[in-house]
């Protein structure tokens, strides 16, 4: 009887976590930073990131600044002009073309039109959606808590 107290404490307080962890924002907002600038900290403030700095190589940004907050990557070619709901921690997306890329981003209330440069990166975090004007190969990175809750 006590292991099954201790069992339903731990599951509940594993559940309030996640619940936390996957609870999104309300307002609207983009950081734009340079990516020496970009902390934990920044990232688990939920909203888009926009990185100034050109990328040629996003293998190395992922590596380097999402070492330890993810257990899965995927590569997943989104197509343009459809609108697509990000269900993992973050989705990386890379503009690897000459030219700008306009993306569609809408959280909850609003929605608001950005363009990429070309090698920059845009960060979007879980349950943010986002239309990009062309098809691209967009990185998505999930953690366990984001794996397990994806589609709730």
């Amino acid at each position: 009887m006590k292991l099954l107290w201790i069992l339903f404490v731990g599951l509940m307080l594993f559940v309030l976590y996640a619940q936390r962890c996957i609870q999104g924002k309300h307002d609207f907002q983009v950081i734009q930073l340079e990516l020496s600038q970009i902390t934990d900290e920044t990232l688990r403030e939920k909203y888009p990131i926009y990185i100034e700095d050109r990328v040629v190589s996003l293998n190395d940004v992922v590596s380097s600044m999402f070492k330890y907050s993810y257990i899965k990557r995927k590569n997943t070619k989104i197509t343009g002009d459809v609108p697509h709901l990000s269900f993992s921690k973050y989705a990386i997306i890379h503009n690897t073309f000459d030219t700008e890329i306009t993306v569609m981003l809408k959280n909850k209330s609003e929605t608001v039109e950005f363009i990429i440069e070309p090698d920059r990166i845009l960060v979007v975090p879980y349950r943010w959606e986002f239309t990009l004007d062309r098809t691209i190969v967009v990185v998505e990175l999930w953690d366990i808590i984001h794996w397990v809750f994806q589609k709730w």
